[in-house]
């Protein structure tokens, strides 16, 4: 009457055998899985694309480094240029200064070019110096 009790006549009784109790106490086997490894030909694939990946870094910093090469170049000779368009300004002052006809007559009589005795007239007439002697 038992089985009735618990609702349904089908049920056996439920009694645990000595297998059952040594199964229960003995942990359960668990599954070891072990991982794939990639396959050869992927593995390759990797290999192949990293090298490549350096490569493509290699040559963009080689490229890089001579752009930056370049450029520094250039600006070392612009500023050369600045620096020989300032002397060949300063140039074309001094050589105006030397060319001035009222130095190049002072200089001419210290160097007794002319005679002292005579008199020297000096006319500027659009920029020209005339010597002549008065008599």
């Amino acid at each position: 009457m038992s089985a009735y009790i618990h609702g349904n006549l089908a049920l056996n009784d439920r009694r645990e055998t000595d297998a059952d109790a040594e199964r229960r106490r003995q942990p359960a086997k668990q599954k070891v899985l072990l991982k794939k490894t990639l396959p050869t030909g992927e593995k390759l694939l990797y290999l192949f694309t990293l090298i490549v990946c350096f490569a493509v870094m290699g040559l963009m910093s080689y490229r890089y480094a001579a752009i930056y090469e370049t450029n520094s170049q250039l600006v070392k000779m612009e500023s050369e240029i600045k620096a020989l368009e300032e002397e060949g300004q300063r140039l074309k002052n001094e050589a105006a200064k030397l060319n001035d006809p009222e130095r190049l007559l002072r200089e001419a009589i210290q160097l007794g070019l002319l005679p002292p005795d005579e008199a020297v007239k000096l006319m500027q007439s659009s920029g020209a110096v005339a010597l002549g002697s008065t008599e």
